[in-house]
């Protein structure tokens, strides 16, 4: 299921990303309080769940 991201699933979000392997480690260190503070509270992001959990997610 896809719903509208919520504040709550930030965090949660950005811990998916560092568990992609294709992104690099130094971006995701780089880049992980600028995704959290700034750019998906202030993008639409969306969330993909499976039995309740999120195991993904897209924002623009």
């Amino acid at each position: 299921m896809v719903r509208k991201g919520l504040t709550s699933d930030i965090c949660v979000a950005c811990c998916v990303l560092t568990s992609l392997h294709f992104v690099p480690e130094r971006f995701w260190r780089g880049s992980l309080d600028t995704l959290r503070q700034g750019y998906l509270p202030s993008s639409d992001h969306y969330v993909y769940l499976d039995n309740q959990e999120i195991i993904g997610f897209y924002a623009w």
